[in-house]
């Protein structure tokens, strides 16, 4: 949030007090003791499950985070993206893209994250449309290009990864090479090692080989109080 290359944590309330989504962040450099902000967004409750966020880069050139807010089926009658303004004085309360992507509606076995599939920011963070079950019978991921405004795919993509479309699997994603691409991290709440794994996709590869496979010190996590931060470092 502040720029201090402490990565911080966000905390999303999708109806609150003010009657409006909230932003309350958790400061990286007090340890997560501290906020760093509670704000007030320029957006609305956002209460149903159509609504999904993370942070990444808007257009603009900024070096604080921004919030995404994705509606999986927007007034458009697709899958939106809406941008708010992150950084010191400007606290989400505003927008800086609406857009209607090339996406349409979206239903529950569709996940959404915010990487770079170029390795750059140029024009803001790409959104990765993960289709736990595509057409293809494998875990897909279409990336919408924040070069085109996310009018415009960048990525069609059947995985390395067979079907995902039950409660055992999470996504998230991070750069596991350093090659400054935005990797894949398919979390496996209960693997077949009895651990919670957790499986990489490479966007080198265009996600079709995986660069690790881990059992990792975890026991089972399928149960509705776990959940799995993005680890991209913003």
């Amino acid at each position: 949030y502040d720029d201090d290359f402490l990565p911080d944590i966000y905390a999303i309330n999708r109806n609150g007090a003010s009657g409006k989504t909230e932003v309350h962040v958790l400061s990286g450099k007090s340890n997560f003791a501290d906020f760093g902000l509670h704000t007030a967004t320029g957006l609305g409750p956002t209460i149903d499950d159509n609504w999904v966020f993370d942070v990444g880069y808007g257009p603009e050139d900024n070096p604080n985070a921004d919030l995404f807010a994705l509606n999986k089926h927007g007034a458009s009658g697709k899958t939106e993206v809406h941008v708010l303004q992150g950084g010191p004085g400007k606290d989400y309360r505003d927008f800086i893209v609406h857009a209607a992507t090339a996406l349409d509606s979206t239903d529950k076995n569709w996940n959404f994250l915010t990487g770079s599939l170029s390795g750059t920011y140029e024009k803001g963070t790409d959104v990765y449309a993960v289709n736990r079950r595509g057409a293809s019978g494998k875990t897909e991921v279409h990336v919408l290009s924040a070069l085109s405004g996310y009018n415009d795919f960048a990525l069609h993509t059947v995985t390395a990864l067979g079907p995902t479309d039950d409660s055992n699997w999470s996504f998230s994603t991070g750069d596991f090479d350093n090659d400054s691409k935005s990797d894949i991290y398919a979390i496996n709440r209960n693997g077949a090692s009895g651990k919670t794994e957790v499986h990489i996709l490479s966007a080198a590869s265009n996600f079709s080989e995986f660069i690790e496979h881990a059992a990792s010190g975890l026991e089972p996590t399928n149960n509705s109080n776990w959940t799995f931060a993005p680890s991209e470092d913003f």
